[in-house]
């Protein structure tokens, strides 16, 4: 369940079930994409793997097949970049083996001790042209936030 606040209309919708599945404020993710947090290897097995020269850099592509038809993409495609080990795209299936949707991590900046993305590419993979860039400007990790902050209890406060 996701809870978001609009503070223009001071009102609060709460988003569950098939409206996970509608895209995230007019963007090329859902809902569903933004709030997962279930680990990769809990929901898909390897499929297969293998290495690939492409331009002369070598990557490592990795099939996964989700182990159950309950999830939203039956079929992930990571290809990593081999010499630095950091995410270069994903491509996602449907359960008929249809690509539907290529995510791009571009521009990679050190955060501290953390590598990120700062310009994500979200293509739709049915449509041609249409996409949704995402770009980090700026970012802070490791800082105190009270617990109380993140609370449903909070929310209805604003």
């Amino acid at each position: 369940m996701l809870y978001i606040y609009f503070p223009e209309a001071n009102d609060i919708i709460t988003i569950s079930g098939a409206m996970l599945k509608q895209s995230f404020m007019g963007s090329d993710l859902t809902y569903e994409d933004i709030t997962s947090n279930q680990k990769l290897l809990d929901i898909y097995d390897v499929e297969n793997y293998n290495f690939l020269n492409i331009n002369n850099n070598k990557y490592l592509s990795i099939s996964l097949i989700a182990k159950t038809k309950n999830v939203a993409y039956f079929k992930q495609e990571l290809l990593i970049d081999y010499s630095t080990l950091l995410l270069n795209d994903v491509s996602y299936f449907d359960l008929a083996n249809r690509k539907i949707k290529v995510i791009k991590f571009k521009n990679y900046k050190n955060f501290g001790n953390r590598f990120y993305p700062t310009l994500t590419l979200i293509e739709d993979a049915k449509r041609d042209d249409y996409f949704t860039i995402f770009e980090i400007t700026k970012a802070s990790f490791d800082i105190n936030i009270d617990d109380n902050i993140f609370t449903i209890q909070n929310l209805y406060k604003l």
